[in-house]
């Protein structure tokens, strides 16, 4: 508030009116503004006693002030990015002949972009510098510079181009993996179906070129190679190898970018191969996202409950339970306040059913909102526990609930709907054996275990209950 009122008594900022009153009177109600005494009228007489009340003055006074907040957030945008204001510097002492002051404001820029580690705003910040020299060698005549300028140049559009192409191709990618076939019609997806991504990537690896932004472009072409075939795991290891070797090039906010990218698609290739090996490469992510404090996304400063049941599952499920335990005590209070309570009953309750504390398990269940990943933890840990216990009508009665909550579920993807009916369909082939002991029920429930969830401590459970059930059968 200080420096904004220093921009309104500004004469160089001035709209053409004194608008220092006009603050003032305003600034007495800050920061709430919504004090009954704060009127137009009110305004008015403060400005101009003793003349009558005129409404445009006063909207003409608070459209001149609103342009002067525009202006303040222009120039708090021009504190934040020194290198394009001083590429536009450098241009203008150009024209003036500036040369060698120019120069200076050039190489300056250089040498802090150079100094500093990535960051999202790289490919950006550095095309403003290549401008400027390039402005720098048209206007000193030296074309020798300018050739090899140029040459340099357009290996970094290059790079430009991959490390954002990827950024986009991932996301596109990321939505055609979960049915939105119409993104096939996409320019950027036709594009990228049509080149050899795998000749680009043996070309710049035989090239050993080891520029920071080369790195960071074989990391993005290794992206879009995975996410454009995502079943095929040839290039995952090398694409995790170069990420896991260069973290020291990223600040923090891009490093969080691209783990969190691996992540996603390792989350997705151990959906599609349903393979542990990707539920522990998940699992190490994680854990390096947490070691590294880089586990918060950087643009929302905290923990959402997805994001949060993320880090929680991907532990639980390869019963590192004591992970998860402590990322539940040092962790929750990361989790958005209207989000937390909720959150922290849903890994309770998963925590509880772990260590077979049933009555506690219970508590937390009944506790959870109505969210169709909390309601699905209620149906299928009530079940079975219901069936632990031997209380089998209950554990039926539950089952049947479970199964109309996921058939009427449309906010539930198609591909959790079929885990769900296939635990289900385990669970009540041990209970139909239970009540007609016929072998007929649990002959091939191995194999249907197998697809029944991709939770997996619940697909442990029911093997132990299966194997149980076979040495009763016996």
């Amino acid at each position: 508030m200080k420096e904004f009122e220093k921009l309104v008594a500004s004469p160089f900022f001035s709209t053409g009116r004194n608008l220092l009153p006009f603050f003032k009177s305003l600034k007495k109600f800050y920061p709430d503004f919504n004090d009954e005494r704060l009127t137009e009228q009110s305004l008015f007489k403060s400005l101009y006693p003793g003349k009558s009340f005129s409404k445009d003055t006063i909207n003409k006074l608070l459209t001149d002030l609103l342009k002067l907040s525009f202006e303040y957030i222009k120039q708090l945008a021009v504190r934040k990015n020194p290198i394009v204001i001083n590429s536009i510097v450098s241009k203008e002492a150009l024209i003036k002949n500036l040369n060698s002051i120019a120069l200076k404001i050039i190489n300056k820029e250089v040498h802090n972009l150079e100094s500093k580690k990535l960051d999202v705003n790289y490919f950006f910040d550095m095309e403003n510098i290549e401008m400027a020299k390039a402005h720098y060698y048209y206007y000193n005549q030296e074309p020798l510079l300018q050739f090899k300028h140029d040459m340099e140049f357009s290996e970094f559009i290059i790079n430009k181009f991959i490390v954002q192409a990827s950024i986009q191709l991932e996301n596109l990618t990321f939505w055609k993996n979960y049915g939105w076939k119409e993104i096939e019609k996409n320019g950027l997806m036709i594009l990228f179906d049509s080149i050899d991504i795998e000749k680009i990537i043996g070309i710049m690896k035989d090239l050993n070129m080891k520029s920071r932004e080369t790195i960071l472009s074989l990391i993005s072409l290794y992206s879009i190679y995975a996410y454009k075939n995502i079943s095929d795991h040839k290039y995952y290891n090398e694409y995790r190898n170069i990420i896991f070797n260069n973290l020291k090039l990223f600040s923090d906010e891009l490093k969080y970018d691209i783990i969190n990218s691996l992540r996603i698609l390792t989350l997705l290739k151990s959906n599609i191969s349903q393979s542990d090996e990707f539920e522990r490469a998940a699992f190490e992510i994680n854990d390096l996202l947490v070691k590294e404090k880089i586990y918060i996304n950087p643009n929302l400063n905290y923990l959402s409950k997805n994001e949060f049941q993320n880090y929680f599952r991907t532990a639980f499920d390869l019963e590192e339970f004591d992970w998860a335990e402590k990322f539940v005590k040092n962790y929750s209070k990361e989790i958005k306040e209207e989000e937390r309570a909720e959150t922290v009953n849903y890994c309770k309750a998963s925590l509880s059913f772990a260590k077979k504390d049933f009555d506690n398990c219970f508590k937390y269940l009944n506790l959870l909102g109505a969210s169709s990943t909390d309601k699905s933890l209620n149906y299928y840990l009530k079940a079975a526990i219901y069936y632990d216990q031997e209380h089998f009508d209950e554990a039926e009665s539950v089952l049947n609930s479970y199964f109309k909550f996921v058939r009427r579920g449309d906010n539930i993807r198609k591909d959790r709907k079929e885990f769900h009916y296939n635990y289900i369909k385990c669970l009540r082939n041990l209970i139909n054996f239970e009540f007609h002991k016929d072998e007929k029920y649990i002959i091939n429930l191995e194999i249907e275990i197998g697809k029944a969830c991709n939770k997996v401590l619940l697909k442990y459970w029911l093997k132990e209950k299966l194997l149980l059930s076979k040495k009763r059968c016996a």
